[in-house]
């Protein structure tokens, strides 16, 4: 909470990684947003763009 308190304070703009204490993939975080906010609708999976950084 500490760095997100000093990240608004400063004159940073842009995407700032922060970090997290837990790793989830995209789909899991799909997955959470579509049962908090439209349990019914279509998760679709597609091809990444040829440069998308992978994680092994």
């Amino acid at each position: 909470m500490e760095d997100l308190k000093r990240l608004m304070a400063g004159d940073k703009s842009g995407p700032i990684n922060i970090g997290n204490p837990g790793e989830f993939s995209i789909v899991e975080l799909a997955e959470t947003v579509k049962a908090l906010i439209k349990p019914d609708v279509e998760i679709k999976i597609v091809e990444n763009i040829p440069d998308d950084p992978r994680q092994s």
